[in-house]
C-alpha cells in the first residue's frame, strides 16, 4: 500500500523535487493513503451489506441522510478548529479515534458472531464525520508545506494518490464482501467473504499505522501561521466575511462544488440501487464501476497541470460539469453494465478535474490561516445540497426506479452552470487581479 505514492508514472519521488518540504508531503501521502485506505473500505462495504445482506436500503438511505444532517454542523465547527490548532494533530487524532472506534466495532462483533445494526451505524456516521474534517484538514496541512508555484503539482498528487487508494480498496472491498472463487493459470483461488468485523479490524490497524507515520511529519511553513485562537463565533465570522468580500470566489467555489455533491451521492447512494436493482447485476458489476470510475480520476491527476497551464481555470471547470452534465444523461437513457462502467471514466475524471481546479483555486486566493473556515462554508453548502438531494431520493419513486436519479443530476448540474456562465466575466477578473507569477495557471489565457 506504501508503494500507491510512487508506483505509477506520475507519482515518483523526481516529481516532488523543487516543492518545498518535499519529505513532509511524501509522508503526508503516505499516511493519508493509508488511512483513506480504512476509509475507502468501510464507505463501501457498509452500504453493500446494508442494501444486499440486511435488504433495508430505506434504512441505509435514512442513516445516510442523519448522518449528512449532523455533519452540516459539525463541518463549519471543524473549519474553526483546522485554523486554530496544529493540523498535524488534527489528523493524529482522527486517526487514533478512527483506531478506537473500528477495534471496537470489530472485536464486539467478533465476541457477538454478528454485527448489530446499531455499531454498523455507529461506524457508518463515524466515517462520514471523519470525512468532513479529514479532507479539510488534508488540504489546509497541504497548502501549508508547499508554496504557490507547487500547488497545482500537489494537489494532483494528492488527487492520483487518493484516487489509487479509492480503486485499491474498492477492489479489495469488492472481494473480501463478495468472496472469490476462479481460477488463475491453473491454480483455483478462493477468498472466503470476510464478516464485517474483521474488515473493521483490519481498518483499525490502518489507522494505527497511518497515526505513527504522522509523528515523523514536520509540518514547518516557509511563513509564520497565524492561528485565530478567537471565540468560535468570531472564527466562523472571518470565513463568511472573506467570502462576503470576495464574491466571485465564493460563486465559482460554490458552484463548481455542485457536481461533487452529485457524485457523492451518487457513489454512495443512488449506484448502488442503480446496479443491484436497475441493471440486476452483481457486486462485481460495482467493482468494475468503481475501477472504471477511479481511472478516469487517476487520468485528472495526470492531465489537470496540463490543461490549467494552457486554459484558464473557469473555463476547464465548465467544460468538465459539460462533460458531467452529458455523463449523467447517458446513464439515465441506458441499462447495460457495459454501457454503464465506461461512463463512469468521464464522471471520475470530470469530478476529480473540477476538484484539482478548485483547490489550487483556493490555495492562492486564500490566507493560509483563513483555508480551513473558507472551505467549510463550501463544505456546509454541499452538505444541505446532499441532504436535499437524498431527501429526494429516498422518496418510493426513485428508490424503485434508480435511474430517474440521474435527472435529478443533469437538471442540478445545468442550474449551477447557468451562474458561472452568466458571472464569468466577474470570475476571471478576480483570479486575475490575484494573480502573481506562478498563481492560478491560465488565468490570463481566456478562451
Amino acid at each position: 500500500m506504501f508503494l500507491l505514492i510512487y508506483a505509477t508514472p506520475t507519482c515518483p519521488f523526481f516529481y516532488l523535487s523543487v516543492v518545498q518540504n518535499k519529505a513532509s508531503i511524501q509522508l503526508l501521502l503516505v499516511a493519508n493513503a493509508v488511512s483513506q485506505f480504512a476509509q475507502g473500505i468501510s464507505m463501501i462495504a457498509i452500504p453493500w451489506y446494508f442494501i444486499n445482506n440486511l435488504e433495508v436500503s430505506s434504512t441505509y438511505n435514512l442513516v445516510f441522510f442523519v448522518a449528512t444532517a449532523i455533519t452540516f454542523f459539525w463541518a463549519q465547527y471543524a473549519g474553526t478548529l483546522i485554523d486554530k490548532y496544529n493540523r498535524k494533530h488534527i489528523f493524529q487524532g482522527l486517526c487514533l479515534v478512527g483506531l478506537v472506534v473500528l477495534s471496537f466495532a470489530g472485536f464486539y462483533g467478533w465476541y457477538l458472531g454478528e454485527m448489530p445494526l446499531y455499531l454498523l451505524i455507529i461506524v457508518f456516521t463515524y466515517t462520514v464525520l471523519n470525512y468532513n474534517i479529514h479532507y479539510p484538514a488534508l488540504y489546509a496541512l497541504a497548502q501549508e508545506l508547499s508554496d504557490s508555484d507547487s500547488y497545482v503539482k500537489v494537489n494532483s498528487l494528492l488527487e492520483v494518490q487518493g484516487q489509487s487508494t479509492n480503486m485499491l480498496s474498492g477492489a479489495v472491498a469488492a472481494v473480501l464482501i463478495g468472496g472469490v472463487s476462479t481460477t488463475l493459470f491453473g491454480v483455483d483461488v478462493v477468498i472466503e467473504k470476510w464478516g464485517l468485523h474483521k474488515i473493521f479490524l483490519m481498518d483499525a490497524s490502518t489507522y494505527l499505522i497511518a497515526s505513527v507515520l504522522l509523528v515523523f511529519l514536520k509540518n514547518k511553513s516557509n511563513e509564520v501561521l497565524k492561528r485565530d485562537t478567537g471565540s468560535i463565533l468570531k472564527r466562523l465570522k472571518k470565513g463568511w466575511q472573506f467570502l462576503g468580500e470576495n464574491k466571485a470566489i465564493l460563486n465559482y467555489g460554490l458552484f463548481t462544488y455542485f457536481v461533487f455533491v452529485c457524485v457523492i451521492v451518487h457513489v454512495f447512494y443512488v449506484m448502488h440501487l442503480y446496479i443491484s436493482d436497475y441493471l440486476e447485476a452483481d457486486g462485481s458489476a460495482l467493482a468494475i464501476a468503481q475501477v472504471f470510475h477511479t481511472a478516469g480520476a487517476l487520468a485528472a491527476g495526470v492531465l489537470l497541470q496540463k490543461a490549467l497551464k494552457r486554459w484558464s481555470t473557469i473555463n476547464v471547470s465548465l467544460a468538465l460539469m459539460g462533460l458531467t452534465f452529458v455523463s449523467f444523461v447517458g446513464m439515465a437513457t441506458t441499462r447495460s453494465i457495459w454501457f454503464f462502467a465506461p461512463i463512469c471514466l468521464f464522471v471520475g475524471f470530470a469530478n476529480s478535474g473540477i476538484r484539482i481546479a478548485r483547490v489550487t483555486a483556493l490555495f492562492k486566493m486564500v490566507p493560509k490561516g483563513t483555508i480551513g473556515r473558507v472551505t467549510s462554508v463550501f463544505q456546509s453548502a454541499n452538505i444541505f445540497l446532499r441532504l436535499v438531494l437524498i431527501g429526494v431520493f429516498y422518496l418510493p419513486f426513485f428508490v424503485s426506479n434508480p435511474e430517474k436519479a440521474y435527472w435529478i443530476y443533469v437538471a442540478f448540474i445545468g442550474l449551477a452552470m447557468v451562474p458561472l456562465i452568466m458571472g464569468y466575466t466577474k470570475i476571471v477578473k478576480a483570479f486575475t487581479k490575484n494573480e502573481k507569477p506562478g498563481i492560478l495557471p491560465g488565468v490570463s489565457r481566456v478562451m
